[in-house]
């Protein structure tokens, strides 16, 4: 699975927005860390 990457081409412009979309970016990047590394087990 592609990691999921947050990119300015996903701004809406709305820093409070933007800053939370970050945020879930990131969640869910470690996520599929955290899958990746129970899958290798």
């Amino acid at each position: 699975m592609d990691q999921v990457k947050w990119s300015a081409t996903l701004s809406i412009g709305v820093e409070a927005v933007d800053g939370q979309h970050k945020q879930l970016f990131a969640i869910v990047g470690e996520l599929q860390d955290a899958i990746a590394l129970c899958k290798g087990q």
